[in-house]
């Protein structure tokens, strides 16, 4: 195809795409040349079969949580439409990665098509664009051949012919004609290099030399040459010099695949993707330099021809540099030099090249002689051929390399030391201690204005980054690969910030308990925090920063169409994520969740489009166009600074770890805390939650990771905290150079000469480093499941009680005051969310008192704290109105033992009930009660006050002072000043004999604690402990009445309880029984009522005086028991009553206690 340039000259292109040819005759000019690309294979996506799997078995679940929702065991959720919520979910998501990963893979294994032409040519003119600023900025080189005063007269020559191709393949002619004699030209000179390269009929060219030779020098001069000498839209490849140091083809890379990533890395404005500068090298509009063959492993070299060699279309044309030694047995070791290729070899430099050069360098040392220099004795030996001592043959040697003479010039041209000492006897007998001493007198001259201490500490830093290069197999001082150089352990440490964040976050926004809090004892803001640590550590920690970046206008109005395709596509997918999760938010919270679901769903369709938008301005940086690595340094600082808050193209993840509260703390507001998250809680957790993306994102940024490297390196004095600084002097002085946003040894000889000052670091332990990677895996995935199971588990976790979060403490309901007012000696406890106090005077009247304060929580279904309340209210105010029909009976009247009232104040909903109590606890006493519940918001108060001999009018006073005490108000009533009811004349406190006469041992005290106990159907009273639980009921003798009271008693049917609930007292056993007799009791009568008490048959009865009561005592190891047996006459009937009193031994006291109160109310006898 045939067309016409800018300056009106045709220009031809011959492309062959697709199918299969034989032989190709392209006829005509050869404009376009192609490179032929041996992609690596890459590696497909396993299929999505575990996915699909998945989705099925979830899409399943689904299914069977519709028919039969109550599938899962009570009590697993609060809410039977979770699970199905979750498994639909859940299958939504695994096929969507399925179809994903499906058409993923259908990408991949599509054949690659190349960019249009139109596209390529406009990254070709940049790609120029750029590499003309970039050589017109970079300065001379203080080493090269072009430097001031004179250049030093490098010339090549023809290589060895076992290295060179035949002449007729180099000349391009047909096989079968010979080519003509002389018409390959392979000699020139340093300043004729663009002219020779022009001159070579196949565009193909390797230069050999020696180490030090020009070689970099060369071709980095036919680059510049050769873009200058390029025209605007021309057509012709644009040079581009490419160090091979940085490639290894032992990683599985290709040549060209390995070009284009440095390229694209190197230059990302004109090159965004690798792809764009593959489709270049592919269509020939780069001209790749081949800098350094040398430099590759020695193993990969030969394998690295072949693959340069079978990469290379009949028309390609390239440019290799080499070490002469090298690139020989890497072609014997390949079989087949370059094809086409002309080889040259510089040429070294003569004693005569010598003399006409160094002494132009120095100063003169005659007058007489003005052609006399300190250098004149030095060439006046080596220009002698009679002189073949082994210092002269070796400075020979070495100053033939024009770097050594380069060297030579700055270590005693520039400076007061005297050449002569290179050829002192004895002292530089070898080739490498004549170079070793002059880098080290190079060096040395740099530094020598700092002084030998600062000029030291100077190399050992200059060292330390040539070491540091070479590891890296690169020349170049790149402040963003720096972090290379920190310690796996601290560069992954860098998200420790962002992970404490996160973890300070959770606990601000006062979450429920975790669903880990029952077998492990860590608050959830810890656990959250060590998992997005863990996750964080493995999946970021370890990768290498990104490249710098800036801030720049959107893209180019040529991409915009296929970026506009691409946000409709995300827009899309995400509304429908924000549709699907306000749908699953009214699913598990009804109305407030639909609500706050759109809500939600807004705000994060704002922010992704707020960050899309941002991301458009944040481009990496292109180093070669930067003024100098401060100022790359500075635009990416500020990038980072300024854009950290929006995730980085591509990295969705970190968005979701950080963002993790505010994911927590939606579920939270949709369920368990929608009465306790506010406005303030929002805020602040979304502010948290971005100062942890904000922390992540500079913390794995190339200014973030190179503070960190600054800081670790300055602290371990391997470099200085002004690194900049340093760089520049190292500049100034001659042994960096600058290329853009980069500093580049002068050369590569005089880096590895630094780098032999710094001790190869030592090889990681074997299997310490190999299981490093597992174990990190195994905590990276142990990260990632913990946090998405705590999202998991925010749907069923226990809400907060709001906006009445209930008392501090159960009985700080119950003051010390109030309890005062009530009772004489008061006793108070708890139980469960209930605190209890009762009278513990033995000769006051009985006060039981109870205050109970529910403070409920969000419930199923989005039901607030006050709904869940106001249905418990209602449940409850049912069985009182159920009860109150009962008590009016068929009459339909209320009863007058009751009373009943429902209104609402003190709170939101009340009812007060009055009556009198079932319970016994003497003969002919009752006790006047009253039931207080009221609902105020959330809060469920319950309020029982009972008192014996008391008033239906006090007990309900007294009832409505302690529910306002119990609510916090504070018009609540004095109560002492609630007139008391006094007791009657005959009661059982009157009843109670005194004072205490004794049978055996200990006696109650007056104001000792401890209860009156009267039983209704057996003629006992007695002093005992208060919280004894007493069953009665009838043997199969009925003339036979039993009580057994004790801690721990089982309530048979038929029996009734007596007495207050159990307490904390010492393990007592009660044993009283009752024999009714006729006259008198029969011996057999006796005898039966006798074996039927429990315990042992055989003990010793003790009589007490003449005609009194028989008491025992048995004592074992564990067991200390005291029995008293006598008998009651009147007119008509007798009475056998036998008791028993059964406590530990240490308890002895109190059993001896009960046993004489017990014969001072039979009347001491």
């Amino acid at each position: 195809m045939a067309g016409d340039d800018s300056s009106g000259r045709p220009r031809w292109e011959n492309r062959i795409t697709g199918g299969r040819f034989g032989t190709v005759v392209q006829a005509e000019r050869v404009d376009a040349v192609h490179i032929h690309v041996h992609e690596t294979p890459v590696p497909l996506p396993r299929r999505p079969v575990l996915l699909w799997s998945l989705t099925a078995l979830l899409t399943c679940a689904a299914v069977v949580l519709a028919v039969r929702p109550s599938g899962l065991p009570g009590g697993l959720v609060r809410d039977e439409r979770l699970p199905l919520l979750l498994a639909l979910v859940g299958a939504v998501t695994m096929g969507a990665a399925a179809v994903g990963r499906a058409l993923e893979r259908r990408r991949l294994a599509r054949p690659r098509t190349p960019l249009p032409a139109h596209r390529l040519d406009q990254a070709t003119e940049r790609l120029a664009g750029a590499l003309e600023r970039q050589y017109a900025r970079e300065d001379q080189l203080a080493l090269s051949p072009v430097t001031t005063p004179t250049p030093i007269p490098v010339r090549w020559r023809a290589a060895d012919p076992l290295v060179t191709d035949h002449e007729p393949n180099v000349l391009g002619v047909p096989a079968g004609t010979a080519a003509r004699a002389g018409s390959l030209e392979t000699d020139g000179e340093f300043a004729g290099i663009p002219e020779f390269f022009a001159g070579l009929p196949r565009g193909r060219l390797v230069v050999l030399g020696a180490p030090g030779a020009g070689k970099t020098v060369l071709v980095h001069r036919l680059a510049r040459r050769l873009l200058e000498a390029r025209g605007p839209a021309s057509g012709a490849p644009v040079p581009v010099v490419l160090p091979l140091a940085s490639w290894n083809p032992a990683e599985g890379r290709g040549l060209w695949q390995w070009a284009a990533e440095r390229l694209s890395a190197e230059h990302p404005v004109p090159l965004p993707t690798p792809r764009t500068a593959l489709d270049l090298i592919e269509s020939g509009r780069v001209l790749p330099v081949l800098d350094g063959f040398d430099e590759l492993p020695r193993p990969s070299q030969a394998d690295a021809l072949r693959q340069l060699r079978t990469s290379l279309t009949t028309h390609a044309r390239y440019v290799l540099t080499s070490r002469t030694r090298e690139y020989t047995r890497a072609v014997e070791a390949a079989a087949l030099p370059m094809p086409g290729a002309v080889a040259v070899e510089l040429c070294p430099l003569t004693v005569d090249d010598l003399r006409h050069y160094l002494p132009r360098t120095s100063r003169r040392t005659s007058r007489a002689d003005p052609s006399r220099t300190k250098w004149s004795p030095v060439l006046a030996r080596l220009a002698d051929p009679a002189d073949t001592r082994r210092e002269t043959r070796v400075l020979r040697q070495v100053l033939s390399t024009p770097l050594m003479v380069a060297l030579a010039r700055v270590a005693y041209s520039e400076t007061d030391a005297d050449p002569a000492e290179l050829l002192g006897a004895g002292r530089f007998t070898t080739r490498q201690a004549v170079e070793r001493h002059l880098y080290d007198a190079f060096l040395t001259a740099a530094y020598a204005d700092a002084g030998p201490a600062l000029a030291a500490r100077a190399r050992r830093r200059a060292a330390f980054l040539a070491a540091h290069a070479r590891r890296l197999g690169d020349t170049e001082i790149a402040w963003w690969r720096l972090e290379q150089a920190l310690p796996s352990w601290l560069r992954r440490l860098s998200v420790l910030p962002a992970a404490v964040t996160t973890a300070l976050t959770v606990r601000f926004a006062g979450l429920g308990a975790p669903w880990w809090d029952r077998w492990v004892p860590v608050p959830l803001w810890a656990g959250c925090g060590l998992a997005a640590l863990a996750y964080a550590w493995h999946e970021w920690g370890g990768r290498p920063s990104r490249v710098p970046q800036q801030t720049r206008l959107p893209l180019s109005a040529g991409t915009r169409p296929a970026v506009s395709w691409t946000a409709v596509g995300k827009a899309a997918g995400w509304t429908l994520l924000a549709v699907g999760a306000v749908y699953l938010a009214y699913g598990i919270a009804g109305s407030h969740g639909r609500r706050l679901g759109a809500v939600l769903a807004a705000a994060f369709l704002a922010y992704t489009v707020l960050c899309e938008v941002l991301r458009r301005t944040r481009r990496p940086a292109d180093p070669q166009t930067a003024a100098e690595p401060a100022r790359l340094l500075l635009r990416d600082r500020r990038t980072a600074l300024a854009l950290g808050v929006v995730p980085t193209r591509g990295a969705g993840e970190p968005a979701l770890v950080w963002g993790l509260p505010v994911i927590l703390l939606a579920l939270w507001h949709l369920l368990g805390g929608r009465d306790v998250v506010t406005a303030g809680t929002w805020l602040g957790t979304v502010a948290g939650a971005a100062l942890s993306t904000w922390l992540h994102e500079n913390a794995t940024s190339a200014w973030g990771r190179f503070t960190l490297a600054r800081l670790w390196l300055a602290t371990t004095g391997r470099l200085p905290w002004r690194l900049m600084d340093f760089l520049r002097e190292a500049h100034a002085k001659g042994i960096l150079r600058q290329s853009g946003g980069v500093h580049r040894f002068r050369h590569i000889e005089l880096r590895n000469r630094l780098a032999e000052d710094i001790p190869a670091p030592a090889p990681p332990h074997g299997r310490l480093h190999a299981l490093g990677e597992p174990v990190g895996g195994a905590l990276g995935l142990l990260g990632g499941v913990l946090l998405f199971s705590t999202a998991l588990g925010m749907l069923d976790a226990d809400g907060v009680p709001a906006p009445h979060p209930g008392p501090a403490t159960t009985c700080a309901v119950l003051p010390r005051e109030a309890l005062d007012a009530l009772m004489t000696d008061w006793r108070r406890t708890t139980r469960d969310d209930t605190c209890l106090a009762g009278e513990q005077a033995p000769f006051a009247p009985e006060v039981q008192v109870s205050v109970q304060v529910r403070a409920m929580a969000p419930g199923p279904g989005g039901l607030s704290g006050a709904q869940v309340a106001h249905q418990s209210f209602q449940r409850m105010l049912k069985f009182e109105q159920g009860q109150r029909r009962a008590a009016a009976g068929a009459s339909g009247r209320p009863s007058t033992a009751m009373f009943f009232d429902d209104r609402p104040a003190p709170g939101d909903e009340a009812v007060r009930v009055v009556t009198r109590t079932g319970l016994r606890t003497s003969t002919g006493t009752l006790l006047q009660r009253a039931r207080f519940t009221v609902r105020k918001g959330n809060l469920l108060v319950a309020v029982r006050y009972e008192e014996e001999f008391a008033s239906r009018r006090r007990v309900a006073a007294v009832a409505e002072s302690l529910l306002r005490l119990a609510l916090g108000r504070d018009d609540a009533r004095d109560l002492a000043g609630i007139p008391r009811t006094r007791p009657p004349h005959d009661s059982r406190l009157t009843r109670h004999r005194q004072p205490e006469r004794r049978l055996l041992g200990a006696v109650w005290g007056r104001r000792e604690r401890s209860y009156l106990w009267e039983f209704p159907v057996a003629p006992w009273r007695l002093r005992a402990p208060k919280q004894l639980t007493c069953n009665w009921g009838d043997e199969d003798n009925p003339h036979v009445s039993v009580y057994d009271c004790g801690t721990r008693t089982d309530t048979s049917s038929g029996a009734s309880t007596v007495g207050p609930p159990a307490g904390s007292i010492p393990r007592l056993r009660l044993h009283l029984a009752e024999l009714s007799c006729q006259d008198s009791c029969s011996r057999t009568e006796t005898r039966r009522f006798a074996a039927d008490r429990p315990g042992p048959a055989a003990v010793r009865w003790r009589p007490h005086g003449k005609g009194g009561p028989l008491y025992a005592v048995r004592r074992t190891e564990k067991v200390y028991e005291l029995r008293l047996w006598t008998e009651l006459h009147s007119s008509r009937n007798a009475w056998q009553l036998y008791m028993s009193v059964r406590v530990a031994p240490r308890h002895a006291e109190l059993a001896q206690k009960i046993l004489n109160s017990a014969y001072t109310q039979l009347g001491g006898r």
